[in-house]
């Protein structure tokens, strides 16, 4: 378990970057968690408690940590420039030094080593497909067939072809210092291969999509837990339940306490599981989950319905407990150090799928 969480600054990151969302999306009442220079402005003055900074920051993002008390934003660097971790308490970006074919999806904190999860495109060999006998020749020596094949238009021209096969492998990248990156590749004993996708900052666990066919995203069928201090040691130890996945892969996780949530999505919908298991919220009915935070023993989850209409969802135990109406804005707690308040047009570029 990582050891370093309570000593830590805790945000809410506003995204979108405008200053009177939280006004104009009616949290007025919800006392939000804020304080600090410059929170008043971006909260719409409204009553925030000590010790948690609101930081107003731009959309685009795909995830976000705490790391020696800066907000750290994981973002795409300026065109061909790779990925950068922007601090969104300096204005500072830090170039991320990443293997060829690296696609960053994660990033979280574990006992202050900063780890970058996703996964490279490795090329893993070529096959050549040469264009030998001509084809009309082929065509004048098919019997019977030749006059007919011989009168279509637009007959293909035969040219050699170069097929590539690939592989999508599991890497994690970690820094202590956001200057020398050290790459780890997640290795499976049986051939086969994922993206990592979560980073579970309290359990000091990561949670993977795992790929029956390293070249085929739509192969996942589990996502699975690993150490990240086994990782970084050099062997990746998996630890028990995986949570079976069906034409889907992981949502995100939510970074709770006293535990972590991993979320998952497939064609059955949208499930949350502890990384020891258990269920802790289940959305089967087609709607779209837009975010979760924790509130006491509970979990609060956002959704927008058929309809589109919004709403939320206490659950508690795993059960459904109570709904309440919404505005346009969700809150995500992505670790347990940072809430996200963000509108539903801004969530496809917060939380990527693949």
């Amino acid at each position: 378990m990582s050891s370093g969480q309570m000593s830590r600054r805790k945000f809410l990151a506003v995204v979108g970057g405008a200053g009177g969302a939280l006004g104009v999306a009616g949290l007025g009442s919800w006392r939000l968690l804020g304080g600090g220079a410059g929170s008043a402005s971006a909260a719409g003055g409204f009553a925030v408690d000590p010790g948690v900074e609101v930081v107003e920051v731009a959309s685009g993002f795909a995830d976000a940590a705490v790391w020696k008390d800066e907000l750290l934003t994981l973002r795409a660097g300026p065109v061909g420039s790779g990925i950068v971790l922007r601090s969104e308490t300096t204005g500072t970006d830090h170039p991320v030094d990443t293997p060829v074919g690296f696609t960053a999806r994660c990033v979280g904190v574990i006992d202050d080593t900063l780890i970058i999860g996703g996964h490279q495109d490795v090329d893993t060999g070529q096959m050549t497909f040469q264009a030998d006998a001509d084809y009309e020749q082929l065509l004048r020596a098919a019997g019977s067939q030749s006059a007919l094949l011989l009168a279509q238009p637009h007959r293909p021209i035969a040219r050699p072809h170069v097929h590539t096969d690939h592989e999508r492998r599991a890497v994690g990248i970690s820094t202590a210092d956001l200057e020398e990156w050290k790459s780890e590749e997640v290795k499976f004993s049986d051939g086969t291969n994922g993206s990592i996708a979560a980073i579970l900052e309290h359990s000091s666990l990561a949670a993977l999509d795992h790929y029956s066919y390293p070249g085929h995203t739509d192969s996942i069928y589990e996502v699975a837990l690993f150490r990240i201090s086994s990782m970084l040691s050099g062997t990746a130890e998996f630890v028990a339940p995986a949570q079976e996945v069906d034409h889907g892969a992981v949502w995100g996780a939510v970074g709770t306490w006293p535990h972590d949530v991993v979320v998952v999505s497939d064609r059955y919908g949208t499930r949350g599981y502890r990384a020891t298991g258990e269920l802790e919220f289940s959305i089967g009915d087609g709607s779209r989950l837009l975010g979760v935070r924790s509130i006491g023993t509970e979990l609060e989850a956002y959704v927008s319905g058929f309809d589109s209409a919004k709403h939320s969802r206490i659950y508690a135990s795993g059960e459904e407990v109570a709904r309440r109406p919404m505005n346009d804005l969700a809150l995500h707690q992505v670790a347990p150090d940072i809430s996200l308040a963000l509108s539903d047009r801004r969530l496809a570029g917060v939380f990527p799928t693949a």
